[in-house]
């Protein structure tokens, strides 16, 4: 802060806390006249504002100076009032202004002209000890505001790891907590920075892409610098490289961004940094599981014909599912790895067994409804897919409870198994089964239909039925047929 903006603030501070009005009062009952008090910042002492004062400008310039100097007050003599005295304010040998009584009639002791003097020193003190804790406020503010954003960013890195989850929330945390009035992640891709998620006050912005090398912000980024502006606040989210930015634009209330702002925004990059990288190593090791298991899925396919294994939509026939019934991300990802391990039991079902046209006897349906639990048994032996183990052991669990292996009922079983159980047995009916005849779509909809409440959670054949008037099932019931055709 410059001395002459910190006088200005110490002679507003005075004028409007309340010393002076109290300091009238008394001189006015003490002349028994009315006292004029006027007070002067330095740079205002320059030019004398006031018409009363204009009267003996000079005077009163001649009289500043001197007492500047003297640091003592002084009267000036002047035609239109019988006295007018002038005080310095001095403090720590800095002056700050200077108080102007002027009595219309009538004069003051020097008992109460010397209390004057020790009131405004005092007056001038707190004033100064006012604009100190101002100081201290505004410095500490952003480093609360900076601390408690680290807790809330702890609680947002540990709330997802999906990039589609968390870049929205991380824009909308950046825009609430500098209260601007738009917020845009931005993620390095090749030589460009692209928004990959934005909140705003006016929901129809849309950021724009931009070239790292070729344009100013993207180079300053690049190197480092956070880019502060009156209406613009950027920072690099650099983990050894450029990996990203935080772009922040106009503030809510109309002001400038300034160094708080700057401040508080690069703590939040250093945590999102931490968030951001941990999805995406979330990511890579999740399309490294998910190829994992797509290979171990294909073991399967080399020990029996490809017809008597899923196509590869049914995933899709899965998930179409899964998503009109409105799961988290966590649990879809789940789902998703559950059905490609789904049979996998199957490598320890004789193979005749599997190829048989013909009905099968006890022993050999008995080897058929061991599979879940063979299937379970191999996948958790991965400590990742922990969670998957269930969805897979129950997937031929009935609502009713009449399902094998453990006879589950109703909501104990699974919600991912109650998903697979509805996927699993539409799928066989329209799709060919060495051992049944398959339906056309519109048969094998109205039998899921039927078994609502009995064989399956009406909650999923709801969602099921809503993904049919959707018309995706249409669809992916069309690529499965397609697929099983070109494995025959």
């Amino acid at each position: 802060m410059s001395d002459q903006i910190l006088e200005k603030r110490v002679i507003e501070t005075l004028d409007k806390g309340g010393d002076l009005e109290r300091l009238k009062f008394h001189l006015d009952r003490f002349a028994e006249s009315n006292v004029v008090l006027i007070l002067f910042s330095r740079p205002e002492s320059k030019k004398p504002i006031s018409e009363l004062v204009k009267k003996i400008k000079e005077d009163i310039k001649k009289k500043m100076r001197h007492i500047s100097h003297s640091g003592y007050y002084e009267e000036v003599k002047c035609r239109f009032a019988h006295s007018v005295w002038l005080y310095p304010l001095v403090h720590g040998g800095v002056d700050y202004g200077y108080l102007c009584v002027i009595i219309e009639q009538g004069t003051l002791p020097k008992k109460i002209l010397n209390f004057v003097e020790d009131y405004l020193a005092i007056s001038l003190e707190k004033a100064l000890k006012e604009l100190e804790l101002v100081k201290v406020h505004s410095t500490l503010r952003p480093r609360a505001v900076a601390l408690s954003s680290v807790h809330t960013m702890h609680r947002l890195i540990s709330s997802t790891l999906n990039m589609e989850e968390l870049l929205p929330r991380l824009a909308r945390l950046c825009l609430q907590i500098t209260r601007s009035k738009i917020c845009a992640i931005y993620i390095r891709k090749g030589s460009y920075l692209k928004p990959e998620a934005a909140a705003s006050v006016d929901s129809k912005y849309k950021p724009r892409s931009f070239s790292v090398e070729s344009s100013t912000i993207g180079r300053s980024l690049d190197s480092g610098s956070i880019i502060l502006k009156n209406n613009s606040l950027w920072v690099p989210l650099i983990e050894e490289e450029l990996i990203g930015a935080i772009g922040l634009r106009s503030k809510q209330n109309g002001r400038h961004f300034d160094f708080n702002d700057k401040e508080i925004l690069a703590v939040l990059a250093e945590q999102a940094i931490i968030a951001i990288k941990n999805a995406q190593l979330y990511e890579t090791q999740n399309r490294i599981l998910v190829e994992s298991l797509k290979s171990l899925s294909k073991i399967l396919e080399a020990k029996s014909p490809k017809i008597y294994t899923h196509p590869k939509s049914f995933i899709d026939l899965v998930l179409a599912i899964t998503d009109e019934y409105g799961l988290s991300q966590e649990d879809r990802e789940y789902i998703k790895y559950a059905t490609l391990l789904l049979d996998t039991g199957k490598i320890a079902v004789p193979e005749d067994i599997l190829k048989k046209t013909s009905l099968l006897t006890e022993e050999e349906y008995h080897s058929i409804r061991e599979h879940p639990l063979k299937s379970a048994e191999i996948v958790k032996t991965i400590k990742a897919l922990k969670p998957v183990v269930p969805i897979i052991l129950h997937h031929h669990e009935k609502f009713d409870g009449s399902g094998y292996p453990k006879g589950l009922k109703g909501k104990k079983i699974p919600v991912g198994a109650r998903i697979l159980a509805v996927a699993d047995t539409f799928e066989a009916m329209i799709c060919h089964r060495p051992y049944k005849k398959t339906m056309n779509f519109d048969k094998a909809v109205s039998e899921i239909l039927k078994q609502k409440g009995k064989q399956f959670d009406p909650d999923v054949v709801d969602a099921f039925i809503r993904s049919v008037k959707k018309g995706k099932l249409q669809k992916i019931s069309q690529r499965m047929r397609e697929e099983i055709k070109k494995t025959r």
